[in-house]
């Protein structure tokens, strides 16, 4: 899997928690970004139940290439951390969409 796919969309890999249609599970999605919007794939990339399992689901569908982003600023509560390439990374900073 690659950082920008054959749509021209960066994927961006979010982990979150205590929601309401997987409770304490830790649910990883796929996020893309297209131009300044993005969407979340409807069905996740793993439920699992603890945050080193979630991370190693993302790192067997994208490597180990990844950079960490903490929760940001108006983020839902439910958002664990982000992954995501460096240049999805970069991408995100200049849009204002990290602190």
């Amino acid at each position: 899997m690659n950082a920008v796919n054959a749509a021209g969309a960066m994927a961006l890999f979010v982990i979150t928690t205590k929601t309401k249609d997987y409770g304490e599970k830790f649910v990883v999605r796929e996020h893309f970004w297209i131009g300044r919007s993005h969407t979340a794939r409807a069905k996740p990339l793993a439920v699992v139940d603890g945050l080193v399992e979630a991370r190693k689901a993302i790192t067997k569908a994208m490597g180990r290439d990844l950079l960490m982003l903490d929760r940001q600023r108006g983020d839902d509560p439910v958002v664990v951390e982000s992954w995501g390439s460096p240049l999805v990374i970069r991408y995100l900073q200049h849009l204002g969409r990290t602190q």
